[in-house]
């Protein structure tokens, strides 16, 4: 009987430290970029840019999480160089509300992202967004972790505009796949990704790739708070803010009559914002 409820106290020990700890995942960005005309550029220099577009969407992130809470923070890392066309032009990408700081409490159903968007600070604070996740018996290794296939489907919203041309938008199908371990307990993942039977490690999310490279849990407990500061808005009004800023960034940037030189028109797209 002792024997048994020594092994009883081991098993939920190894649970209870399992449920709290720090994980790092990367971010990867498929890009699609194109040119209303060559600049006399070769297809080498064409995917240098292409490589380089990709190199500036990279990104590292932390996830501190413990059984019902958890904060989702970018790491700070120099500046890739911004690409640059064969006339010394160099190609502005513009920051579309990237998330800073994500704070997620799953007992309450309630997030706060403070965000920088273009040089302003925002505290988002909204509920949860629901997902329906659909379980299967897939199953992959990632790391020393067995991870189990999830799919969530949503509708998005896609919005095209640019200077001269209307405001276009469009509702798409996507489907959003996530790898989760029941190996770490924790209903938790990057970004606002949640309600699945253990943590996320691998998330695919469109053009988005997030992979988990590292793992540590913790034996103590780990207090998590939700970030301060920046101006509260909910999740809507954030969005419509977001879409103002953007159409006044193209403006800017657009190479207009009011501008020197020759127009080129770049179309860069990821996310669920296309802009020319």
């Amino acid at each position: 009987m002792k024997y048994l409820a020594f092994l009883l106290f081991i098993m939920v020990s190894q649970c209870s430290f399992s449920q709290q700890g720090k994980a790092t995942y990367f971010q990867h960005y498929k890009t699609k970029f194109t040119m209303s005309s060559d600049q006399g550029m070769s297809d080498q220099q064409k995917e240098a840019i292409q490589k380089q577009l990709a190199a500036a969407m990279q990104k590292e992130f932390t996830l501190t999480f413990n059984q019902s809470e958890s904060i989702y923070k970018e790491v700070p890392h120099l500046n890739s160089p911004q690409p640059q066309l064969n006339n010394g032009i160099q190609i502005q990408i513009a920051s579309s509300g990237a998330v800073d700081t994500y704070y997620k409490n799953i007992a309450t159903g309630t997030f706060v992202n403070k965000t920088d968007m273009m040089g302003k600070i925002f505290s988002v604070q909204d509920s949860l967004p629901k997902q329906d996740w659909q379980l299967t018996s897939e199953t992959k290794k990632i790391g020393q972790y067995t991870c189990y296939k999830a799919t969530h489907t949503y509708t998005s919203k896609i919005t095209s505009f640019g200077t001269d041309t209307p405001k276009e938008e469009k509702e798409e199908e996507r489907t959003v796949i996530a790898w989760y371990t029941p190996e770490i307990p924790v209903s938790n993942g990057p970004e606002e990704y949640q309600g699945l039977p253990g943590l996320v490690l691998e998330l695919h999310r469109g053009d988005l790739t997030l992979v988990c490279s590292e793992i540590s849990l913790n034996t103590e407990t780990i207090t998590i708070e939700p970030p301060t500061g920046g101006k509260k808005v909910s999740q809507a009004k954030f969005e419509e803010i977001e879409e103002k800023k953007m159409k006044q960034f193209i403006e800017q940037h657009s190479g207009g009559s009011n501008r020197k030189g020759n127009t080129e028109r770049i179309s860069i797209s990821f996310g669920s914002v296309s802009f020319p």
